[in-house]
């Protein structure tokens, strides 16, 4: 059994609230905890600030420049000598007592691949406003309030998570992300092929200190932005959108219209009386969408010259269909492999994969088409050797589109909860194997009622043959939609409607 001698905390800190960190410390020597302090500032401590750090018993650790969120979290990890460990962002204070009912989730779940995530909020804190509520009802904090206990979250989150240390011995956050965001997605990746799974536990609450204005907002989300490309850089088999990246140059506002947008919400926060209003909720969604869009299309601009040509293009109002932006953009891996799946000419499209390969080396999808393309067993042996040596840089579905594609379908995967289930259920999809489908969002509804995607699989593979229960299941799925975050909204909700206007359909015909 763990006790409180076994937990570490470690606080990544740019040192720009000492008054705040000094509160966070005195909370944690209270709770007599091993504490590390991992300072990733622009400048090192002062000597009376690093005295002071240490008089409340932690340890310092100091960065000779500034690393990102990332290689501070590292640190933290590499330097913890306990069995388990905890994140704490700087701008997090956590509940009086919250470490007992960490150490109990850990006696509770003793797997070494299953971490915690407490709930972070705003709420009873000092900068709680109508802005932060939306953030946590309608935003991509919603998650915080609405994934029930024990239950799974997702997609990765490290501010306020602890997790056995040994699990972290060969497996580190990516210190290329060096802005806001994503850097939790891409572990996440990596950390759920493992089997790995990250439970919601709200009774371990921490409050954010963090003031949040829609300047504050359009900032952090633009560096989320340039970050999503990060994130396509090192996971492009999970995280590239053809579509979404020709929306993104297509329908981006220029700068100023985002400080606009942004001066519009700060009027709005005022008039909602402490609320977030639906006037304000399409007014982030919008400032939402538009800075990420931003920041992405920034990440290609600087990164690949031939873009800034299609970017002022689409600025003057010309609209880039999907050809015109694979062709515009020369060695960005993703359209590569688009490039090469339209191409005719099987020496250029072998040459198109090889390039883009040899900018990402890790990346499957184009021996996935080699692989695809017929009987070749050169392009399945190439495949196999790709496993073995990126393995533990891919993400869950990639490596079982990579083991089906091999002829090497494993079904222990599907032990691993209900991601490993839903990927299951994808490749089940993918097939047209509609029994399969069907048991496999049984087995997942049963684990995780509140599924969506279940719902919505479930609903499309019995959609000709019983279209009540598909309305059914698609109705709960659009329920359980409301409670996501604004992305996966954006995704679902049109789907679910397009599913709910067949099963109408069927049924009016059936009638």
């Amino acid at each position: 059994m763990y006790s409180r001698a076994d937990l570490s905390v470690a606080i990544p800190t740019l040192g720009r609230d000492l008054a705040l960190l000094v509160q966070i410390l005195t909370r944690l020597q209270a709770e007599q905890l091993v504490t590390i302090v991992v300072w990733d500032g622009h400048c090192p401590p002062a000597p009376e600030q690093e005295a002071l750090i240490r008089q409340l018993g932690a340890t310092l650790l100091v960065h000779e420049r500034n690393r990102g969120l990332s290689a501070g979290r590292n640190t933290g990890a590499h330097a913890m000598t306990t069995a388990l460990g905890m994140y704490i962002d700087d701008d997090i204070v956590p509940a009086p007592g919250f470490a007992q009912a960490v150490i109990d989730f850990h006696n509770q779940h003793p797997d070494l691949l299953t971490m915690m995530m407490g709930c972070v909020t705003w709420r009873g804190g000092p900068h709680q406003t109508a802005l932060t509520e939306w953030f946590e009802t309608r935003g991509n904090w919603n998650v915080f309030h609405t994934v029930p206990e024990g239950r799974p979250h997702a997609n990765f989150m490290g501010g306020f998570t602890s997790f056995k240390t040994a699990v972290l011995d060969d497996l580190q956050f990516d210190e290329r992300f060096l802005r806001y965001g994503c850097e939790d997605v891409e572990f996440g990746y990596r950390f759920f092929a493992r089997g790995g799974q990250l439970l919601s536990w709200p009774r371990v609450l921490g409050v954010h200190v963090k003031q949040l204005s829609p300047g504050d907002y359009l900032r952090d989300h633009l560096g989320a932005g340039y970050s999503r490309g990060v994130l396509v850089q090192r996971q492009p088999d999970a995280a590239f959108s053809l579509a979404w990246t020709c929306k993104a140059l297509n329908t981006t506002l220029p700068r100023d219209a985002l400080d606009q947008i942004a001066g519009i919400a700060a009027n709005l926060i005022h008039i909602g009386a402490g609320l977030a209003t639906q006037e304000l909720d399409l007014v982030m969604r919008l400032l939402t969408e538009q800075a990420i869009q931003t920041g992405f299309v920034e990440f290609l601009t600087e990164n690949f010259p031939s873009a800034r040509a299609l970017r002022e293009r689409a600025l003057a109002g010309e609209p880039l269909d999907e050809q015109t932006v694979i062709d515009g953009i020369e060695d960005f891996a993703p359209l590569l492999v688009e490039r090469a799946r339209r191409c005719g000419d099987p020496q250029t499209r072998t040459a198109l994969r090889a390039r883009s390969q040899m900018l990402i080396p890790h990346y499957a999808a184009p021996l996935l088409d080699a692989c695809a393309a017929g009987d070749d067993e050169r392009a399945r042996i190439a495949l196999r050797e790709h496993l073995a040596s990126y393995g533990k840089d891919l993400d869950l579905r990639t490596i079982q589109m990579i083991r089906s594609r091999l002829g090497e379908e494993d079904d222990t995967l599907a032990t691993g909860g209900t991601r490993a289930l839903y990927v299951s259920l994808r490749s089940a999809e993918a097939t047209q194997d509609t029994a399969r489908v069907v048991t496999l969002a049984q087995s997942i509804l049963e684990l995780d009622p509140g599924h969506a995607g279940a719902c919505i699989a479930w609903a499309r593979a019995i959609l000709k043959t019983d279209a009540k229960l598909a309305r059914v299941l698609l109705g709960q799925a659009r329920h359980h939609v409301g409670f996501r975050p604004l992305h996966e909204q954006e995704t679902r909700l049109p789907e679910i409607a397009a599913l709910l206007h067949q099963a109408n359909q069927t049924h009016a015909h059936e009638a």
